[in-house]
């Protein structure tokens, strides 16, 4: 199983020749660490509660980013391990057909993805539940797109000689997501996916199942000064008990009482033309978001979510983001290779 980190759908069509490409439906908010707990699951974002990058930790008026393990307010910071995914995991139930290890017909479940051993949080610990974690050994990792499929398709084959038993269930995390962050779809995002699809191709003909997936696309945006100072107002410790939450082209607050409905007027009349802002119980009647205590107590009360290039965005090195609802950030590529 390749995990294709920012993977949408146009290249994927226009650079795979020996795989089936069908199209999946990326999760709401449209980011990684949603998609992958969603993908790895198989339960909605309300069940899990893993909703954006960035959200109230449960039962505490503390943000928790879910990457770096950081818990914070506006004055307080500390380190945060205690979040713990419910739903079993895709290894753990693949480990449960046997002792885990391919041994007396049981299935043998791994994972590669160096990119994971930096992250602080417990999200990786409990995502991976189940499955053996391999460590390469490369010095640094590579961030343009046709060096990380050459690294995988390197640690892919050397796996595979290795292999002790056909049983193998084998997740590679194929980290093209920081390319295309910066450059999009670019003549070497799809140089890396034509690899990828030979290299599959090859691991089918010696009798692999193979697929590919991905947890979410990427649009281009544009960078406003108005609309960041605008966010930058209202996202403060005198309208806000909380900084705010979400990822990327989607983002929330969590207002103090006396200030929700100034803040949501003011950015609805403000931000009209790059965003719709929204309630949480908005998004349950629109579909994206189900009715759970989850996802209740952890998502802001006031929403934004973007509709134009020009959203305030956190990050202003990025040309390329996701996490809202356009066709390039929601539609997904699922390939498969069998021969």
């Amino acid at each position: 199983m390749l995990a294709a980190d920012g993977l949408g759908r146009p290249p994927a069509l226009a650079a795979t020749r020996h795989g089936s490409v069908e199209v999946l439906r990326s999760t709401f908010p449209s980011t990684s660490v949603t998609a992958w707990t969603s993908a790895l699951t198989g339960v909605e974002p309300g069940e899990h509660g893993l909703l954006g990058t960035v959200f109230r930790a449960p039962e505490a008026d503390l943000v928790v980013d879910a990457v770096e393990g950081r818990v914070y307010s506006w004055t307080d910071a500390a380190d945060w391990h205690d979040h713990t995914i419910k739903p079993r995991t895709l290894f753990e139930r693949a480990a449960a057909e046997g002792d885990g290890h391919g041994d007396r017909g049981g299935i043998r479940t791994v994972v590669v993805g160096r990119e994971f051993d930096g992250v602080r949080g417990a999200w990786p610990q409990t995502l991976f539940r189940g499955a053996t974690r391999v460590h390469t050994s490369q010095d640094r990792l590579p961030v343009a797109a046709v060096s990380v499929a050459r690294s995988v398709i390197s640690q892919v084959d050397d796996l595979l000689d290795r292999s002790p038993t056909p049983r193998l269930l084998l997740w590679v995390y194929v980290n093209v997501d920081e390319h295309i962050h910066r450059h999009g779809n670019d003549d070497e995002l799809l140089d890396s996916v034509r690899l990828l699809d030979e290299a599959a191709h090859a691991w089918a003909d010696a009798g692999w199942i193979v697929v590919l997936h991905a947890d979410h696309g990427h649009t281009e945006v544009v960078h406003d000064p108005d609309a960041r100072r605008l966010w930058a107002s209202v996202d403060s410790p005198a309208n806000c008990r909380l900084p705010s939450g979400g990822a990327g082209r989607v983002r929330w607050l969590y207002p103090r009482p006396d200030t929700a409905e100034h803040i949501t007027a003011t950015l609805r009349a403000e931000l009209g033309e790059c965003a719709f802002v929204t309630t949480p119980a908005e998004l349950v009647e629109r579909g994206l978001l189900s009715a759970t205590a989850a996802a209740s107590r952890r998502i802001g009360e006031i929403v934004a979510v973007a509709t134009a290039p020009s959203f305030p965005i956190p990050r202003s090195d990025y040309r390329f983001e996701h996490g809202a609802l356009t066709d390039d950030e929601v539609y997904i590529p699922f390939i498969s290779w069998r021969r």
